[in-house]
């Protein structure tokens, strides 16, 4: 029952292997402003998640991944893996906070 889902697997990665992409193709990872900005108290999703009970041990997002810090080393480990694309967004509200 194991072995088919796992069969698939393999050929499936087999299959990527053997694809190849145009010189001019693009490989990235995007990044959610609300998830690496941090310290955004006038957006929703800020008073969404300070609500008890709405994420477990009461995480919130006050300094998220530290983007902001860590730019440099970030668009370094995306040049390490390969990409050679990073959009990001700018969280609408910081833009317009009412």
């Amino acid at each position: 029952m194991v072995a088919v889902p796992l069969l698939q697997g393999i050929e499936q990665t087999r299959r990527l292997a053997e694809m190849h992409f145009p010189r001019e193709f693009l490989w990235g990872a995007g990044l959610s402003a609300y998830q690496v900005e941090g310290g955004n108290y006038a957006s929703e999703w800020w008073r969404w998640e300070q609500r008890p009970g709405r994420i477990r041990g009461g995480a919130d997002t006050r300094v998220a991944s530290d983007h902001a810090r860590r730019f440099d080393a970030d668009v370094d480990l995306a040049r390490k893996l390969g990409l050679n694309a990073l959009p990001f967004a700018i969280e609408w509200s910081r833009v317009q906070p009412q």
